[in-house]
């Protein structure tokens, strides 16, 4: 587990290196077309002490995230697409959430998240976006 005082994705990286945690095997979307963006959420978030950050990125940013899939459907060409990191998250994944975000984030609707929730659920989506990144797992 990690401090939250420090950059998340570089202590991940270092307990990588190290070998006390093993590197992410995103898992196949058979099942669940979404399973490897729960998946990097869940993971990163296991990596904090604080249940605070742990349910910001598990809780807060991957259900705003799953929202947001499910609502726009941008990246099916199908119906029964899989959400595959390595072709939807590119440079432009956040810019496309934030857009969607700032449209459907409505006061008294379900899923609306106030003003002090928005910086944690914004820093969780970019660290997790980030780490993907660096770790080869997205488009970009």
């Amino acid at each position: 587990m990690v401090n939250n005082k420090k950059n998340i994705i570089d202590l991940v990286e270092e307990r990588m290196k190290r070998g006390e945690i093993s590197p992410i095997v995103l898992p196949d979307t058979d099942d669940d077309p979404f399973a490897q963006v729960k998946y990097i959420f869940n993971w990163l978030g296991d990596q904090f002490n604080s249940k605070s950050s742990q349910s910001n990125y598990k809780d807060t940013a991957l259900s705003a995230y799953l929202r947001y899939l499910e609502s726009t459907n941008d990246y099916r060409e199908s119906e029964d697409a899989s959400f595959l990191l390595s072709q939807h998250w590119d440079d432009f994944a956040l810019v496309r959430f934030k857009t969607w975000f700032e449209t459907n984030n409505v006061k008294g609707e379900v899923g609306y998240m106030g003003p002090k929730t928005q910086p944690g659920l914004f820093s969780a989506l970019r660290m997790t976006m980030k780490l993907a990144m660096r770790e080869k797992l997205a488009a970009c």
